[in-house]
């Protein structure tokens, strides 16, 4: 499993994740099983959008992909400060010794 990290300006929370719920069957073709969106507390205009995918690759198939920029560029948002592919360590671990176990 693998997580797409976006830390956006964000003004309109409620649109920014009615438009995620529009977007998400387009981003479930590229292997998106859901999302999550969070406010920062401290920093109200700052939101932070969770897209949870079934594997790294198909993380960054989407990220290096036409789509992702089209989908983002949709989002009511002011700019996306940064995104970052993150991937589950404890999942990868398990998925090298079961391959280690296999050989």
């Amino acid at each position: 499993m693998s997580i797409i990290l976006y830390k956006v300006d964000v003004r309109g929370r409620a649109s920014l994740h009615a438009k995620l719920i529009e977007q998400q069957p387009e981003r479930a073709a590229f292997g998106e099983r859901s999302f999550e969106l969070y406010a920062d507390d401290n920093a109200r205009n700052f939101g932070y959008v969770f897209l949870h995918w079934e594997s790294l690759r198909s993380a960054h198939r989407f990220l290096e992909s036409a789509e992702s920029l089209r989908l983002v560029n949709e989002w009511p948002i002011e700019e996306v400060i940064f995104s970052i592919p993150l991937y589950d360590v404890g999942k990868t671990m398990e998925e090298i010794n079961r391959d280690k176990s296999k050989a």
